[in-house]
């Protein structure tokens, strides 16, 4: 018996060689399970001695063809090893190969079924049938010249005994070629995986690598059409790649996940199916059209995560090898680790290139700083030109509390380097007075700090105190600095040695304070000379005193206003000195106002009705220097009737306040002055560069009595002010009663 190692070639020629030995035909059947499961059997060969008999055989070569209830029993006969003889419909042939070849009038005729075996197992049958062409309708001429046997006992063990001996070579022929065929299966899908893993590792992108996967599923599946899916965020299947299938875009199909499981388990196993219905409808008319009638479903899983779904397409009448699960199982997991492996390239090429645009970033941005480091660098020496050519010392600091520029004049005034400066700014400070009531107490700040604890300055009179306790004084101006947000940046602080200029003041308050007392004296002899001249007029005739009187009397007035515009002087210079030291005794207020009253009126063609005093029911008495209140008692009242229009009277009010903490006098003053005077009082009174400082010079008599009443009652602790009414003008007077000097 001739062999091969192709398992059709090798039935067709056990077929060949025993056509004719026994009986005219001969058949070769191999047991098989059809596609959805079911027992069958598969015609491997058939062979004839008629030429036309063995034409009409061979369209039913190859087929599977499902077995019924009754032909289940036999090939269970088959399966123990039993061969038999039978004659009917009731054999393992096909029913089409019955009626085609039998006919009518061959259905009695014997047939010998003989088991193909190898150890235990079960390979198929050899079939000898014995077919008279003479009552074969469809066969047009007579068989070969095959020994013809009638009847039921047509088989004698003889033949039997044959029979098996032809059945065992066949099956050892076919067993060795099947194989032959597995080995050589097994070695192509191994380097077709190989290949297929080889490949997928050196794609260099994913849309490449994609297409490299179904072009394999379709070599290690001997299939013609695969189609991959990707799953997305929305529970979709979205096509990305697909081959073989002719006229259809991948990435026209999308499927909804939740169809797919319906028709497939949930545990992502490779699933082989022979037909289509499994698939969604959404995509059944589509692979129909392409001829497909069966396929296998491979989940690719990456790291627990459905990735996608493999699809492996065949068309009829192929058929998805036996091993289709363990191959495209296999194939799935290298996808899915080629996949994972793109994924980590496309991550660390994204990574890199952001990585590329990050250094191109820094290298743009750190030339760009460059450019404006030295454009800064130019205006930073042009900006401390400028600031070196200006008189007065400027420090600049940073949100740091550092200072970050400083000009000539500021170094020559603190006597400090500019390294030193820099990093000693803490020797440099400003000694700040305390409040109205304590300015005995006085406390330092950084110089640094002067805008943040002090808020905007402009000309403080302060003491700089620099390196080595060493004081100075000076005229500051001070503002903190914001950034674009808003947010504090620093500070400017300006200040100017004014040492000299108050050297200069003190020079001429001194001359002033010469000045008066020279003044004084000639006024004292005048005063007595017209006071004389006075009592010699009062004891004259009338008729020789009238004629002088009057002249006499202008001068007195005169020299009154002179007395006390020179009285004010000596005050204010002793003010301006700091020389004014308080005596402090207890003294009734109610006291002081009458003897004030009779001060102001003295000299004053005045009736004494014109300041009327209003006096409260109990004694308001406190510590305070007698004579210096008398005296700014007397100026407040001065400066009251010089404004009073004539016929009106002033009002002088006497009360006391109670605070929480402590027990304030009050004295208020009212007249009738005319608006305009009022407005120029108020503005000199509330004016504090008028008002205080070295201004003093610049006012007028009635003024500079203002200002020495008005220092008087503040270095008591009190407080002066001017309120505009109608129809007239209110000062008032406050004095703790327990007076601390300031």
């Amino acid at each position: 018996m001739a062999t091969s190692l192709d398992p059709a070639e090798a039935s067709a020629a056990v077929v060949r060689d025993t056509a004719g030995l026994l009986t005219s035909a001969v058949f070769l059947l191999l047991l098989r399970d059809d596609p959805a499961g079911d027992a069958a059997v598969e015609l491997t060969a058939a062979d004839h001695l008629d030429p036309q008999c063995r034409a009409a055989l061979r369209p039913w070569i190859g087929r599977i063809y499902p077995l019924g209830q009754t032909q289940l029993a036999l090939r269970a006969r088959l399966t123990n090893g039993e061969a038999w003889t039978g004659s009917g419909m009731t054999c393992l042939l096909p029913p089409g190969i019955v009626h085609a070849l039998f006919g009518s009038g061959n259905v009695d005729r014997p047939r010998l079924y003989v088991p193909l075996r190898i150890k235990d197992r079960t390979l198929g049958a050899l079939v000898f049938a014995e077919i008279a062409s003479a009552d074969n309708s469809n066969l047009a001429s007579e068989p070969g010249p095959a020994r013809r046997r009638p009847g039921p006992r047509a088989f004698p063990l003889p033949d039997v005994t044959f029979a098996t001996e032809i059945a065992e070579r066949a099956a050892i022929a076919l067993e060795t070629a099947q194989i032959y065929v597995a080995a050589q299966r097994r070695e192509a899908i191994t380097r077709s995986l190989f290949q297929a893993g080889h490949a997928l590792t050196r794609t260099t992108s994913f849309e490449e690598m994609v297409q490299r996967i179904v072009e394999a599923a379709i070599k290690v599946g001997d299939a013609d059409a695969a189609l991959l899916f990707q799953s997305d965020e929305e529970e979709t299947l979205r096509g990305i790649a697909s081959h073989g299938l002719a006229g259809l875009t991948a990435t026209d199909i999308v499927l909804d996940t939740r169809s797919v499981e319906r028709h497939h388990p949930a545990d992502r196993q490779v699933i082989v199916s022979p037909e289509i219905t499994l698939l969604p409808a959404a995509l059944r008319p589509l692979l129909d059209a392409q001829g497909i009638q069966a396929l296998a479903h491979v989940p690719i899983v990456i790291e627990d995560t459905l990735y996608g779904v493999l699809h492996v397409y065949y068309r009829r009448p192929h058929r998805p090898p036996e091993d289709a699960r363990g191959i495209l199982g296999a194939l799935a997991d290298q996808a899915a680790a080629a996949i994972q492996k793109q994924r980590v390239l496309e991550d660390a090429r994204a990574a890199q290139q952001r990585a590329e645009r990050h250094r191109a970033q820094a290298l743009a941005l750190a030339e760009e700083n460059a450019q404006l480091y030295v454009a800064t660098q130019g205006e930073r020496a042009y900006l401390q030109s400028i600031l070196d050519q200006l008189p007065h010392a400027i420090l600049v600091t940073n949100s740091q509390g550092e200072i970050s520029q400083a000009n000539t004049a500021a170094h020559r005034l603190t006597r400090m380097s500019p390294e030193a400066l820099q990093s000693r700014p803490d020797l440099l400070s400003v000694e700040v007075p305390g409040p109205a009531s304590q300015r005995e107490q006085r406390q330092r700040i950084p110089l640094i700090e002067v805008a943040q604890r002090l808020g905007p300055l402009a000309g403080a009179e302060l003491i700089l105190i620099g390196p080595s306790h060493r004081q100075l004084p000076v005229l500051l101006s001070a503002a903190p600095l914001h950034d674009p947000d808003g947010q504090p940046g620093g500070s400017v602080v300006v200040f100017q040695d004014i040492s000299e200029i108050r050297e200069v003041d003190r020079l001429k308050d001194e001359l002033l304070a010469v000045v008066a007392h020279a003044l004084r004296t000639p006024l004292t002899t005048i005063k007595a000379r017209a006071q004389l001249l006075q009592r010699r007029l009062d004891r004259s005739s009338r008729r020789e005193a009238s004629e002088y009187l009057d002249g006499v009397t202008q001068m007195m007035e005169q020299i009154t206003r002179l007395e006390a515009l020179v009285d004010a002087l000596i005050d204010a210079s002793w003010l301006q000195l700091g020389r004014l030291d308080l005596q402090l005794e207890r003294c009734d207020l109610a006291v002081l106002t009458r003897e004030a009253i009779d001060h102001s009126l003295a000299g004053r063609p005045l009736a004494p009705s014109a300041i009327r005093l209003v006096e409260p029911p109990s004694p308001v008495v406190g510590l305070w220097d007698r004579p210096r209140l008398s005296i700014a008692l007397t100026r407040l009242l001065e400066n009251a009737l010089d404004y009073e229009p004539a016929g009106q009277q002033v009002r002088v009010t006497i009360s006391r306040r109670q605070a929480a903490e402590a027990s304030f006098a009050r004295l208020t003053v009212r007249d009738h002055s005319p608006a305009s005077d009022d407005e120029r009082r108020h503005t000199r009174l509330n004016d504090e560069r008028a008002i205080d400082g070295t201004s003093v010079r610049q006012l007028n008599g009635l003024m500079l009595g203002l200002y020495v009443a008005k220092q008087i009652v503040e270095r008591h602790g009190g407080q002066l002010w001017h309120e505009a009414r109608p129809h007239g003008n209110l000062l008032t007077i406050e004095l703790p009663l327990t007076s601390s000097p300031a």
